[in-house]
């Protein structure tokens, strides 16, 4: 029997199946789920002998067999906790934010839901920031690139920053102050307004400053600073100077850029700032990101030894 047709199938599609077929089928919840692919999909069906079959899906890894028998395979997986020094906490850490569509293909489900996931990954990541104690924390959300993808995507993700207007008071609450770190003019008047208000109203927010990466591009906001130096009039200028003029000025480099997904490459994400940063490429997409992945990230920092070109 084929049972590969099955992976990727509902649970529960799958399950009046097996039953058709005279399977009696047991499930067993609260399982950690397979990597890359949701609750209530099928992972895996395997044969183990001629009346058992195993099927591992998303949160549920449960046992079929012809004759009733239930049998625990599987032993729930544990997150490794790692130890980080807390006075070498990084005071600036940039992520890119890769992998929100590959998550949603590899589950069966539309772009969007992966989308959408990522926001509460984001949610995540800031609160373990937050809590570690570093200063600022810049994500790499929408590229000037990215307005060339399908217009029913791109109004999706429209929606998910409007929708930042909702959560202004949860930004105050938490001490987080917002900087949009791209180029505001790129967007809808109501959008660039609803961007503009959130940063007025955290303006005064101490704990940590999240930089969020909207129609941003490293080469162009190089280009801006560079005009905005020739309107001002200088002639010579330092790399302070220069630094002042860029989407981050004020703010230090980043110590540490992570990038989801496991892609190696900085995609066009803080090329000036970027000069000293150390870089980590968790082969983890986005929406899975959490405070494990924030503290695998910092342990790996930890265990580098950052020479700035000294001995």
């Amino acid at each position: 029997m084929d049972f590969e047709k099955y992976r990727g199938t509902e649970v529960e599609k799958t399950k009046a199946e097996l039953e058709a077929l005279g399977f009696d089928v047991k499930i067993e919840e609260n399982f950690v789920h397979g990597d890359n692919f949701p609750e209530k999909l099928v992972v895996d069906v395997k044969i183990l002998d001629d009346n058992h079959v195993k099927i591992v899906a998303g949160a549920f890894k449960f046992l079929t067999s012809k004759n009733g028998d239930f049998m625990r395979l599987f032993k729930k997986r544990k997150k490794q906790s790692v130890s980080l020094d807390m006075e070498k906490i990084p005071c600036h850490i940039g992520f890119i934010c890769d992998g929100n569509g590959r998550w949603a293909t590899k589950r069966g489900l539309p772009r969007f839901e992966g989308h959408k996931a990522g926001v509460e990954a984001l949610k995540k990541v800031i609160k373990r920031c937050v809590e570690l104690g570093v200063s600022v924390v810049s994500f790499y959300c929408f590229s000037t690139e990215n307005f060339s993808r399908p217009k029913a995507e791109v109004d999706y993700l429209f929606g998910l920053f409007r929708s930042l207007e909702k959560h202004g008071d949860k930004f105050v609450e938490n001490g987080i102050k917002f900087n949009l770190m791209g180029d505001r003019s790129l967007f809808p008047e109501d959008m660039q307004k609803i961007l503009t208000d959130l940063e007025q109203k955290t303006k005064d927010c101490s704990k940590i400053v999240a930089n969020f990466g909207l129609g941003y591009g490293g080469r162009r906001e190089i280009v801006s600073a560079v005009n905005k130096l020739l309107e001002s009039g200088e002639k010579q200028i330092s790399e302070a100077d220069f630094s002042k003029f860029l989407y981050t000025g004020g703010l230090p480099d980043p110590d540490l850029i992570v990038r989801a997904s496991g892609e190696q490459r900085l995609s066009n994400f803080m090329l000036y700032q970027a000069a000293y940063s150390e870089f980590y490429f968790p082969k983890v997409h986005w929406p899975d990101f959490d405070e494990h992945v924030v503290d695998a990230s910092i342990a790996e920092f930890q265990s580098r030894h950052r020479r700035f070109g000294k001995v």
